[in-house]
């Protein structure tokens, strides 16, 4: 199928195909740019100037050995094969995928910065062809893309500071790397005074993580619009000290997954996952909060995976968060 006569439009309240509101399409500015980062090759097509701000489409170009030698490693086996992987796995999963790469971008327009606003992205596997959707294929195409190699778009918007639209005379752009999610070693604690020593990989130093309050709770919140669906509400909450300081993120949740909702009664709908986990974990399972800041002796909290009925006995998981890549700056115009 040829996209050459789909009309390529960029809005600044869109995605790929379609927008939402009454805007006008942007004006494209050619930038062709080509650059390096995080490994990898990057081009930017164009910048594109929009009643709202600007829009610019980032293109991360993979080897297409890089993206075969991924999935060999990662076929999926047993519950995989239905979709199911551990919390823990798709971490190891999405460290390893060339196409996954998390970024915040910065655009400096004539010399003032703007912060992107949202994004949406799509992808492009020559390895995986039928799994290319019809937005990949038709940026493939307009932006004349090598279909030998894998592609991953990102398309930032960035809204203006002022009521006029400026008209860029020098455009820059900041990438910078967000943390990423290394998950570490599992451990057992059950009371205050408790205490687990661990070594941070980056630099090899030992840490002592001290429990100072451990406790079981349940959970009392009604949730609105749980209509026929019973949730899950014990937990654990841990509050716990690190020493000595830490240098980067960290983050400690639960090996296990919360439970799924109960239905009471038939429904047209079904339930996204256990309600508390818009406050405690995500959708999936994986609970935990971070307080408090980085330094010594500074309280920070944990809290378990939902059940129906009390658990025993949680085990815990560190996860670390790194930063892989240092921030680069590239003049487009």
């Amino acid at each position: 199928m040829s996209y050459t006569n789909w009309a390529f439009k960029v809005f600044f309240d869109g995605s790929f195909f379609g927008h939402s509101g009454r805007d006008h399409a942007g004006k494209e500015v050619s930038v062709g740019k080509w650059f390096t980062w995080a490994g990898t090759e990057w081009f930017v097509p164009a910048v594109y100037v929009c009643g709202k701000g600007f829009v610019v489409d980032f293109c991360m170009r993979v080897d297409r050995g890089r993206l075969q030698a991924f999935l060999d490693k990662w076929k999926p086996g047993g519950e995989e094969e239905a979709g199911w992987y551990s919390r823990e796995r798709q971490m190891e999963i999405d460290r390893d995928n060339p196409l996954c790469l998390d970024f915040a971008p910065r655009l400096i327009v004539n010399g003032k910065e703007f912060h992107s606003a949202h994004g949406c992205g799509t992808a492009y596997n020559p390895c995986l062809p039928e799994e290319n959707g019809d937005d990949a294929k038709m940026v493939m195409e307009h932006y004349a893309l090598d279909t030998a190699y894998g592609w991953m778009v990102w398309r930032y918007s960035f809204p203006k500071k002022t009521r006029r639209r400026p008209e860029p005379e020098t455009v820059s752009v900041t990438l910078e790397a967000r943390p990423v999610p290394v998950p570490g070693p599992h451990f057992h604690v059950a009371a205050p005074g408790d205490t687990f020593q661990f070594a941070f990989p980056e630099n090899g130093t030992d840490y002592t993580l001290t429990v100072q309050e451990y406790e079981r709770k349940d959970m009392e919140t009604k949730w609105p619009g749980n209509g026929g669906w019973e949730y899950p509400t014990q937990y654990h909450v841990m509050t716990y000290t690190v020493s000595p300081e830490f240098p980067g993120e960290l983050t400690v949740t639960d090996c296990m997954e919360s439970d799924r909702p109960k239905e009471k009664r038939p429904k047209k709908y079904n339930p996204v996952a256990a309600a508390a986990v818009a406050i405690i974990g995500g959708a999936d399972g994986p609970t935990a909060i971070l307080f408090g800041g980085e330094g010594q002796g500074k309280p920070r909290i944990a809290c378990s995976a939902l059940h129906f009925e009390p658990v025993e006995e949680v085990e815990w998981r560190m996860v670390f968060h790194e930063t892989n890549f240092d921030d680069i700056t590239v003049r487009l115009i």
